[in-house]
């Protein structure tokens, strides 16, 4: 996933445009992160439930009823 696939997901979950800027890359940033959740799914026997708007969604949810 990339960040603008992240925050099309935060402003489809929201309603709200988020304003972008788009810089160089800074110092100590890395070029990439990947990730593959098949260990986990075949170690554990864990797979995720609920879809990246979903866990926004609650995300959300939370911080308004905790702070």
């Amino acid at each position: 996933m990339t960040v603008n696939e992240f925050i099309m997901a935060f402003e489809n979950v929201t309603g709200e445009k988020i304003t972008t800027q788009v810089g160089e890359r800074r110092q100590g940033d890395i070029s990439g992160s990947y990730a593959n959740i098949r260990l986990a799914k075949k170690a554990l026997g864990w797979e995720p439930t609920f879809t990246l708007e979903d866990a926004i969604f609650d995300a959300l949810k939370w911080d308004e009823k905790n702070n």
